[in-house]
């Protein structure tokens, strides 16, 4: 038994208020557990998620960990069953899906801060991905953008990954972004390296680096600032 019992009213009403919340000020003004909870409200009828939300975030990191995490360790919170994991297993896929197909049709991608939009656009789903490559023809227009898992977050594996990519969809200029190995508010020594190499590497095949954005410890950054 707990040693302060739980107050049976500090959850009255705490969906009702927390709909009334997302109508009024917008799904953007709420927090991660917040956001969780009114995703679970469909799969968990009539109790409290308010515990399983915070939970999961406690568990996983994050909301992209949660809808990153496997079957089994979702279960394995409190009131989550095989509907609420469903739901969520669904949300992650229809967010990379998403993001895959993010800017495609011909949309001109210019700029450095444009780059770091789309790559905010997927970053949310970072925990099932680490690399986004948007590859362009020779007038800057979005040909297609792909969100890759890469197992070695190595600067080998990924320069393979962006080469293999971009060949595959003929471009003749990429974009980059990934979510860097540590928590540092700057680009580490390796991202300098990648970035580089990945110069060097697109230029030997005809083809232009524009800009590679790194996200690491919340912030992203252009490497084209960081020569």
């Amino acid at each position: 038994m707990s040693r302060y019992p739980r107050d049976p009213n500090l959850h009255r009403n705490h969906r009702s208020r927390l709909r009334k919340k997302a109508l009024e000020q917008g799904v953007d003004c709420l927090e991660d557990h917040e956001l969780l909870e009114l995703i679970l409200f469909s799969s968990v009828p009539r109790v409290d998620t308010n515990e399983t939300a915070h939970a999961a975030i406690n568990a996983f990191g994050s909301l992209g960990g949660v809808l990153a995490a496997d079957p089994d360790q979702l279960l394995a919170l409190p009131r989550v069953g095989p509907r609420s994991v469903e739901l969520l297993k669904t949300l992650q896929a229809l967010c990379t899906r998403y993001v895959s197909g993010f800017g495609v049709g011909g949309r001109v991608l210019s700029g450095s801060d444009e780059v770091v939009r789309l790559g905010e656009t997927w970053y949310p789903v970072r925990g099932s991905s680490n690399l986004c490559v948007v590859s362009m023809d020779s007038l800057r227009r979005v040909l297609k953008t792909s969100v890759f898992r890469v197992e070695t977050t190595t600067v080998r594996a990924r320069l393979t990954q962006v080469l293999r990519e971009a060949q595959a969809t003929y471009a003749s200029a990429v974009a980059v972004a990934y979510v860097g190995a540590g928590d540092f508010a700057a680009p580490t020594r390796e991202d300098r390296i990648f970035y580089k190499e990945l110069i060097s590497l697109l230029s030997s095949h005809d083809m232009t680096l524009t800009e590679c954005v790194v996200f690491s410890g919340g912030k992203a950054f252009a490497m084209s600032l960081y020569r």
